[in-house]
């Protein structure tokens, strides 16, 4: 075999992983509609070696994803932070400037001394 060809076979064995195979023996061309048709499709999708342990999720574990890392992290850094302030000029309003002390609020507009 052509050095060519081994490494493009090797490639295309690299390029298949683990979830590829677990993808491919669910049915494609099932008609599935609703989360209860999903959770029997993927229960029923694989026998052996053991059938997919499929866990039906309900929409508030996603809305309420702090209350599930709350226990990862801490809610305070262990070492002392500073402040950010941030301040923004633009074009558009050159006598206006904007500006906020925390990572992630809305800018406060203070207008410029004239």
């Amino acid at each position: 075999m052509p050095r060519a060809e081994q490494e493009l076979d090797m490639i295309r064995l690299l390029h298949y992983m683990e979830c590829d195979r677990d993808i491919v023996v669910i049915n494609q061309k099932a008609r599935v509609e609703t989360p209860d048709d999903w959770l029997r499709a993927f229960e029923s999708a694989r026998k052996s070696p053991s059938p997919f342990n499929v866990l039906a999720v309900q929409q508030d574990m996603f809305l309420q994803i702090t209350n599930h890392i709350k226990v990862l992290y801490k809610a305070t850094p262990q070492f002392p932070t500073r402040l950010i302030r941030e301040t923004l000029f633009t074009r558009a309003h050159p006598r206006m400037i904007q500006h906020h002390a925390n990572w992630n609020g809305p800018f406060e507009y203070q207008s410029s001394l004239t």
